[in-house]
């Protein structure tokens, strides 16, 4: 499930970050079946700790906080981290946060339980979109 082109596989790394341990195995497994390195987190900060990588890349982000204060953190990442596409995963199913994150740049947001297919495909979806970004581009 990598995306590929005719002359290079490039090396996709997905970063989770989600307060629960269980739910951060369970995608990084999945992921790691698919074909993608995967990187976890237990909060953002830890993750903004961790600093850009030099791979192509994208965010799967839990939604834990208040919606006010998620859509600032998305939207604070998108400035700093215009390479970084961002999945949203919830628990909820809050309209209002998903019209929040999609207009800052979220790529997709999902509701756990979520099918493994549709994740997967949010995280293509994802990567097909950073490439589009950076066609041409050494990254």
């Amino acid at each position: 499930m990598r995306l590929t082109n005719s002359t290079h596989v490039p090396d996709y790394t997905v970063n989770i970050v989600d307060p629960d341990q269980s739910m951060l195995k369970a995608l990084s497994r999945l992921l790691k079946i698919a074909g993608f390195e995967a990187a976890t987190f237990r909060s953002i900060e830890d993750f903004l700790k961790a600093g850009k990588t030099n791979r192509p890349c994208c965010l799967v982000i839990d939604v834990v906080q208040p919606a006010t204060e998620c859509a600032g953190i998305l939207e604070n990442i998108v400035a700093t981290r215009q390479d970084l596409k961002i999945i949203y995963i919830s628990e909820h199913d809050d309209v209002h946060l998903q019209e929040q994150a999609i207009k800052a740049g979220a790529s997709a947001y999902l509701v756990k339980p979520f099918d493994d297919r549709f994740f997967l495909d949010a995280v293509q979806t994802a990567l097909e979109q950073h490439d589009e970004v950076y066609k041409g581009e050494v990254i």
